[in-house]
């Protein structure tokens, strides 16, 4: 199967849109806003200089899960947490996109294909 470029063109034609950023303050990564929809279940995306790093999605509220990369929850969330402080420390900011799917296995499934066609590099 041939990937798709992984650019922010085919992120937003796949429909996400911009939601807020990751920004270094006090020594933490913490969100520019918390200014989207307060509904469960969401696509988002990390993006830097352009290309998605990393596709993931939640049933839970996004704010919620957003939370879980600025605190101390886990391993998945601490290894990404500590992507995201590289990239900022380094002056690159990191952009979040998300659209809301609320059907859990169609949500799935699109995490699963937009993980194969976009290949981001954060997702193991």
């Amino acid at each position: 199967m041939n990937k798709k470029k992984n650019t922010l063109k085919e992120i937003k034609k796949e429909g996400f849109t911009p939601l807020t950023e990751w920004t270094w303050r006090d020594g933490r990564i913490r969100l520019t806003s918390i200014d989207w929809d307060k509904y469960s279940g969401w696509l988002y995306v990390f993006v830097v200089d352009g290309a998605a790093m990393y596709v993931g999605e939640t049933s839970r509220l996004l704010r919620e899960r957003m939370a879980d990369y600025t605190g101390n929850t886990g391993e998945q969330p601490t290894r990404l947490r500590n992507l995201i402080a590289c990239e900022l420390k380094s002056k690159r900011p990191v952009l979040v996109y998300g659209r809301p799917e609320k059907d859990t296995s169609r949500r799935l499934r699109e995490e699963a294909r937009l993980r194969e066609t976009l290949d981001p590099p954060w997702n193991l």
